[in-house]
């Protein structure tokens, strides 16, 4: 049996829409950009000097690099032709990184709109979007360039011979969640039976905080902390920070109203009256008094028996309150096979894929009594006014899974060799494609004396190095064979 899914599967870049009619290939399959349609090519220039101060380009994978001076490149797309509805072509985009080069940032790019012909990438450019252009218009619009040339041809700087790259990819995934269809099935991967968090429904009365004797360090500095109360229609649990202390307080279960005393009171004792806490490296004692029903107070503690205490810094601090809410609960993530219909996903039930781990396939439901057997809870609740369509449908898909063989399908998947990943999900059932270039420059260190009375200067200065790195490219790009850039 060719083991579907297999863990070391790499991701594989394939176009491989399947009909029901033909049994599927789990195997990896080698990447083909032919079948992709789009190319994307980084290509890397030399600049010559022309008449009249005038250069041009040409296009040279031999080109080197001195770190502080220009490298010349640029990236051109080709695009195949595919109608606007082609999934492919929906799903299509660029992505540009590049690493010590100066000023270029690259970035992704939705290229579906973008019809047959060749394109180049402009970035930067004034009144321009960053993307890409077909070539027709840098010909007609020499002012899009960075110089003059039959390509629009990037100059920056190189900030480390060892590092600088630029890289350019193509890709185009086949979307996966809820739905996407594939001859006689609708197919999903989506995770169910979860339930979402619940926000507390808590109004809290206005609770203020104030500071007294601050700045005076004859007297201990006070800070009161006044209650508001609240109301909680159901039990919850409140949350008060004061001035960084966090205290916990839980409501009783039914309609209430928190009384502002008896919340005070409360809090008061969590802390522990009497017990000592730390604000801003000043130590204060934690109090209540009857007198005051609303109120924690922490008094500055100060030497025993005297009035040795700080100057506080005076800042009102922290005193806030919030409500936490019913955490959500996390679901199961599952691929769901259903007859097609219209809508997509309308159709039967065929066979409910509970995935663990890794995406690791757990087991086959294909029965109301199957699901229920394998979970009483959550997904029997999801499912549970599914209507299934029965034990020939599920042979039938697991047949179709691998290559006619429903039984080996089902032992794959109790040995827990079936991983129902991304990638593999689109090898089967869709696509994910991906072509790439890139380049780097080798560093060109050693200088070329065109003089033997002139000597490569000492001081160091950027321009000099700068200037004579430029001479040396001239003669290097001078002395070896380049072909000129067909676009």
């Amino acid at each position: 049996m060719k083991k579907i899914f297999a863990i070391a599967l790499a991701v594989v870049m394939v176009l491989s829409i399947a009909s029901v009619a033909a049994a599927f290939n789990w195997g990896p399959a080698a990447s083909s950009g032919d079948s992709f349609g789009y190319g994307i090519d980084v290509i890397k220039f030399t600049r010559s000097t022309g008449e009249i101060g005038s250069s041009y380009f040409n296009a040279d994978d031999a080109a080197t690099a001195v770190n502080g001076a220009d490298v010349y490149f640029a990236i051109k797309l080709t695009v195949p032709d595919l109608l606007a509805t082609n999934e492919i072509r929906e799903n299509a985009k660029v992505e540009i990184n590049a690493t010590a080069i100066s000023g270029f940032d690259g970035g992704t790019y939705d290229i579906s709109d973008l019809g047959k012909g060749t394109y180049y990438y402009m970035e930067d450019a004034p009144g321009l979007a960053d993307g890409f252009y077909l070539i027709d218009a840098f010909v007609a619009n020499a002012r899009w360039m960075n110089f003059v040339s039959e390509t629009p041809v990037f100059a920056r700087y190189c900030l480390d011979t060892d590092t600088a790259e630029v890289y350019a990819e193509v890709t185009s995934d086949r979307p996966l969640g809820r739905w996407f269809n594939v001859g006689n099935y609708d197919i999903g991967k989506v995770t169910v039976g979860g339930t979402a968090g619940t926000p507390a429904n808590v109004t809290f009365g206005p609770n203020t905080v104030a500071v007294y004797d601050a700045s005076d360090a004859n007297e201990p500095t006070q800070i009161n902390f006044n209650f508001g109360g609240f109301t909680a229609p159901q039990k919850s649990t409140l949350v008060y920070n004061l001035a960084g202390i966090s205290v916990e307080y839980v409501t009783k279960g039914g309609p209430s109203a928190g009384n502002a005393n008896s919340l005070a009171k409360a809090i008061a004792e969590k802390l522990g009256v009497g017990s000592t806490v730390v604000i801003d490296g000043v130590k204060f004692s934690v109090n209540y008094d009857v007198k005051f029903p609303n109120t924690v107070y922490f008094k500055e503690m100060g030497t025993p028996g005297s009035y040795d205490v700080t100057t506080f810094n005076g800042k009102t601090p922290i005193f806030t309150a919030e409500a936490i809410g019913t955490a959500g609960t996390a679901g199961t993530t599952v691929v769901e096979f259903r007859e097609a219909g219209y809508p997509i996903g309308s159709g039967k039930l065929i066979a409910v894929i509970p995935l663990g781990s890794g995406d690791l396939a757990l087991d086959v439901l294909g029965s109301k009594d199957e699901l229920k057997a394998y979970n009483g809870g959550a997904l029997n609740a999801e499912y549970a006014g599914a209507k299934w369509a029965g034990t020939q449908a599920i042979t039938n898909l697991m047949a179709w899974l691998d290559e006619g063989n429903s039984k080996t399908f089902r032992d794959a998947v109790a040995a827990r060799e079936v991983y129902f990943t991304n990638s593999n999900m689109r090898t089967a059932f869709g696509f994910a494609n991906k072509v790439s270039d890139s380049i780097t420059w080798k560093a060109n260190s050693t200088p070329i004396i065109l003089d033997p009375t002139v000597g490569i200067p000492k001081t160091g200065d950027n321009a000099s190095v700068i200037g004579f790195a430029m001479i040396m490219v001239a003669v290097v790009a001078a002395a070896v064979a380049v072909r000129k850039v067909n676009a």
